[in-house]
């Protein structure tokens, strides 16, 4: 009943609901856990892409690294990728389009 549009508001909707949810658990998780960051917004870009396919996937596949990079890598606070999260993006857009194209 929502019509092509409201299904894809909601599909796209998922990239920032599925990123923050990473974010908050990440915050919990991140003295306790090492590397729980990471792998918690990989799994954020990997459900987007499922539930969502391509676009929201590609979405929340560039935004999961910048809020990573801007929360848990040094210098903290910073917009843009920063050296120590340059290796990271490689596989989050890969893992999107591979979810993306599996779907």
């Amino acid at each position: 009943m929502l019509g092509p549009w409201g299904n894809r508001i909601y599909r796209y909707a998922l990239a920032p609901v599925f990123v923050g949810g990473a974010l908050l658990l990440s915050e919990l998780l991140h003295g306790s856990i090492p590397y729980s960051a990471t792998y918690l917004f990989l799994a954020a870009v990997v459900a987007t892409g499922w539930l969502g396919r391509r676009g929201p996937g590609m979405i929340a596949a560039v935004l999961a690294p910048l809020v990573l990079d801007y929360y848990f890598f040094p210098p903290l606070y910073t917009w843009g990728f920063s050296a120590e999260a340059q290796p990271y993006v490689l596989p989050f857009l890969l893992s999107a389009l591979a979810v993306a194209w599996i779907n």
